[in-house]
């Protein structure tokens, strides 16, 4: 600060601006004067000059202030700006904590509370049932799972039949069946999963025939009777399977077109009756999506083409 007493022209500044800065150089202020000492002709020079060299002006750390018997500092002011000492920071303080460029880092304002989504009435169809995927889960298994939501699923997976092309027992497992086949009824469908076999006959090298699955009717043929009716089920190539409640109807000479009609009315009257329930949760559930109830999905509907493939091949197995 002595080393500031630069000259200026006194006719600059008012009295009112002189006694302005020399208590913003009582507080410490860095920008006090702005660089420039009042001349040893004004009046204001002797305020100027008891100012630096008043002892509590000159103390710069705090730790280094003598302290009186009753802590009161021994450092006291003679210079009559007393009032402003201690005011502002230290001078070298202030530049650290409040840069005169930096602007002031506002809290960032919380995130907006994200509005959770509507509640969605599921329409409670039965969905496609889940499976097994290793062999050692399903191989000579026969499982039947009730998984809430699913369609029932039965696990059929006996090795111990013979080849339906040589009739050799010499056969074995080659993959599990990852997508199940539909089994018609006189209600909702059933499904089955069965495994991949092949023939090994001719030192594995097969009779020549193509693979076949676990639950095809030729193959579930040569199974013993009593594992063959666990399967309770006709399944022909790739053609969904038809229960054997439906292939009974048929030899009590009813036609395949008119099980094909009960049963899509049996389908029909279930998908009204989920409906019922479905329109019952919109009402009792406030703010919930209402989407109109699905038509019934053919594909759960037991069709006369399947029917009767599925009965002219129990026909040729039990003639």
């Amino acid at each position: 600060w002595k080393s500031r007493k630069i000259p200026c022209q006194i006719n600059r500044k008012t009295d009112t601006i002189w006694r302005r800065d020399l208590r913003d150089l009582a507080r410490r202020r860095p920008n006090s004067l702005r660089g420039m000492a009042p001349p040893q002709t004004s009046k204001f020079f002797d305020d100027y000059n008891k100012i630096i060299n008043c002892p509590a002006w000159n103390k710069t750390d705090k730790s280094s202030t003598q302290q009186t018997l009753f802590g009161k500092s021994a450092d006291k002011c003679n210079c009559g700006y007393e009032e402003y000492h201690g005011t502002q920071k230290d001078h070298w303080e202030h530049l650290r904590s409040a840069q005169p460029w930096e602007a002031p880092v506002e809290a960032p304002a919380p995130a907006p509370t994200a509005k959770p989504p509507p509640p969605e009435i599921q329409f409670g169809i039965p969905k496609v049932p889940t499976l097994l995927k290793h062999k050692i889960d399903v191989r000579d298994v026969n499982k039947s799972f009730n998984n809430e939501g699913e369609f029932p699923l039965l696990v059929f997976c006996y090795t111990c039949g013979k080849c339906p092309h040589c009739g050799t027992t010499n056969i074995t497992d080659t993959s599990v069946n990852l997508t199940p086949k539909i089994i018609y009824t006189s209600g909702w469908p059933r499904f089955v999963q069965g495994m991949g076999m092949k023939c090994c006959s001719n030192g594995g090298a097969g009779c020549g025939g193509p693979g076949w699955q676990t639950f095809e009717s030729t193959y579930v043929a040569s199974l013993p009777l009593d594992l063959q009716l666990k399967l309770n089920a006709v399944i022909v190539g790739a053609s969904g399977g038809i229960d054997m409640e439906l292939i009974m109807r048929m030899r009590a000479n009813n036609t395949a077109a008119s099980i094909e009609d009960t049963s899509r009315a049996t389908i029909t009257r279930l998908y009204a009756a989920l409906e019922v329930v479905y329109n019952r949760k919109v009402a009792a559930t406030p703010g919930c999506i209402s989407v109109p109830f699905p038509a019934i999905n053919e594909f759960f509907v037991a069709k006369a083409v399947a029917i009767m493939k599925a009965f002219i091949r129990d026909y040729i197995n039990n003639k």
